[in-house]
């Protein structure tokens, strides 16, 4: 039988399986190339994670440096240099670092210079490097994330479950307005907050729910304008039709909000909201989303 998509093992086995690369037929990896060949699942599970990672490694190569970045760098690296104690070879004591005579004989200033700029270079490309990730962090990343993207945000336990104790509380980014359905009958918890834009703010926010009845279902409600999500989907209620197994069973569409009460952390209510239309995702236990789709909207069932 097939292990459980919540397995840590194989999910960390598989975030080492790079887009591109036959990594799956490695030795310490026979494991997860079998749960990928025998589960549509793990199947999915990896497919998401290598979009994912395509998309990032795109994302951290379309950063430009600005114009005279990259000889500003040279210059002040080429002064730290000429400033070192170390920078005129003489000033090494042969006590720190012994130089053979015959070495030293042979082996001018302008070796020691060679070494100093070949140093200067690496370390060049290294702050190059640096530099592309933090303009990329400092610009706030992309303006909006894909489906996966989002899923991807989700923090989750060392079980592979959803870990919503490691966000801060939602900060009323926006109004929080609930789907249409009959979420009356859900008990909706504190939100808290995901800031994917790394700008202070948050840019969705996850509620659990938990419903009623002798065979209670809980899950999180994951809730974003339709602005900050890239081609948001079609879906206008909660289905079965198209669910994601990653990072557990979800489902999203989209609705346009005041449609049903609110659940702002500070319990406030309205009808409007500024981005006009909102996304949601529901993460609910594996097999559970039919049940959950059959209470919060009978006729559809």
């Amino acid at each position: 039988m097939t292990k459980s998509r919540h397995n840590p093992s194989l999910r960390e086995q598989l975030d080492a399986v790079r887009p591109g690369s036959d990594g799956l037929r490695h030795a310490d990896l026979q494991e997860a190339a079998a749960a990928v060949e025998s589960s549509g699942e793990w199947r999915k599970i990896l497919d998401n994670q290598q979009q994912i990672d395509r998309l990032l490694a795109d994302a951290m190569q379309d950063v430009e440096l600005p114009e005279g970045a990259q000889q500003r760098l040279l210059q002040s690296l080429a002064a730290a240099g000429e400033a070192s104690p170390f920078s005129d070879p003489q000033e090494l004591s042969e006590a720190s670092c012994p130089i053979p005579p015959t070495v030293a004989a042979s082996d001018p200033p302008q070796r020691v210079s060679r070494r100093r700029w070949a140093s200067i270079a690496a370390a060049t490309v290294g702050l190059t490097a640096c530099i592309g990730l933090g303009l990329l962090l400092w610009s706030g990343g992309p303006a909006t994330l894909t489906l996966d993207e989002i899923r991807s945000q989700i923090p989750l336990a060392a079980d592979g479950q959803i870990d919503a104790s490691r966000l801060a509380p939602f900060d009323d980014a926006f109004l929080l307005t609930l789907p249409s359905g009959r979420w009356d009958r859900v008990a909706i918890g504190d939100p808290v907050g995901i800031d994917w834009s790394h700008d202070g703010t948050h840019d969705a926010a996850l509620l659990p729910f938990t419903t009623g009845g002798r065979h209670p279902l809980s899950g999180y409600l994951l809730i974003a304008p339709a602005s900050a999500v890239t081609a948001p989907p079609a879906r206008t209620f909660l289905s079965t039709a198209g669910i994601s197994y990653f990072p557990v069973d979800n489902t999203a569409w989209t609705s346009t909000a005041g449609l049903n009460g609110t659940a702002g952390s500070n319990g406030s209510s309205g009808t409007n909201n500024a981005a006009g239309v909102l996304v949601y995702v529901c993460f609910v236990d594996p097999g559970k989303l039919p049940a959950l789709q059959r209470l919060l909207y009978p006729h559809s069932a």
